[in-house]
């Protein structure tokens, strides 16, 4: 299922990297620390920045909403730009439409953003947990751990 995971976000660089940039303005505008600005890594955090964990209910809300909303946009602003044309003047050779290759392009790139538009798995659940239920103390032993050793870097 890794390798299934690399795969696809490999064939949709250009939305996994847009992803992980958009979680690092929000991060940063939540004032959340980033532990790794590389969005790439050929593990399961691919296509997302690392970040330290959102403590309460509200910055976990923002942390998956406001990525998710700002992929979302743009990709749809890329589709639309490129499947109206595509399917109202048909497809046509170059020579009639110079636009042709753009269309393509943008078609592909709204594609990748919207397929790499949804929250990370771990920012999700823990979203769920703030808003539904209490964390189980050996969680939250765990996050003031990692926090208190992110502040002594």
């Amino acid at each position: 299922m890794d390798t299934l995971y690399l795969f696809t976000k490999i064939i949709t660089y250009p939305g996994a990297f847009m992803k992980g940039f958009w979680e690092h303005v929000t991060c940063r505008a939540l004032e959340l620390r980033v532990t790794s600005r590389r969005y790439m890594d050929a593990n399961e955090t691919c296509g997302h920045a690392a970040h330290a964990p959102a403590m309460s209910a509200v910055k976990a809300f923002l942390l998956s909403l406001l990525p998710y909303l700002a992929q979302r946009a743009l990709g749809w602003l890329f589709l639309g730009f490129s499947v109206a044309p595509l399917l109202l003047f048909n497809l046509r050779s170059r020579e009639e439409n110079p636009l042709l290759l753009l269309e393509y392009l943008a078609l592909f790139l709204g594609l990748c953003l919207l397929c790499n538009s949804f929250p990370q798995w771990e920012d999700a659940r823990r979203q769920w947990r703030l808003f539904y239920g209490r964390p189980m103390p050996e969680e939250e032993q765990a996050l003031l751990e990692y926090t208190e050793a992110l502040g002594n870097h």
